[in-house]
């Protein structure tokens, strides 16, 4: 993997800047390090305004990384406008289905990369706060 390559970067797709994540074969060590990175991002955000696109591809899930990716959607809350996963194994879906239900939050799960952006592009900006 090249030094410059990063899992964690801004994106702009139909006009929309989009946080997209890319977790791809990631092993638990990895997705921990890149949960960190995006956090990071996430906070410096306004509240209700970011769009984040997230990539599981191939990646084998586990339950600490269950624990972890819960813990991450809940810290993120304040400030996600909508979030959208994609690549997630038929296997582990009804695992990021069940994490997503518990969290009481609006996170999509898509069969496509394409699907999952334009969805996000297509989320209306919330009004700005006074």
């Amino acid at each position: 993997m090249p030094l410059h390559y990063t899992r964690v970067m801004f994106i702009r797709h139909k006009q929309k800047e989009i946080l997209s994540i890319n977790f791809s074969e990631a092993t638990y060590e990895e997705f921990v390090v890149e949960i960190k990175k995006a956090r990071d991002i996430i906070a410096q955000q306004p509240p209700n305004s970011i769009r984040i696109l997230t990539n599981l591809k191939q990646i084998k899930v586990n339950k600490d990384m269950i624990k972890t990716f819960k813990e991450y959607i809940e810290l993120n809350k304040p400030f996600v406008l909508a979030c959208a996963l994609f690549g997630i194994s038929d296997q582990t879906k009804v695992l990021f289905q069940t994490v997503i239900a518990l969290s009481h939050r609006d996170i999509r799960i898509f069969d496509t990369e394409q699907e999952a952006k334009d969805w996000l592009a297509e989320q209306k900006d919330a009004p700005l706060q006074p």
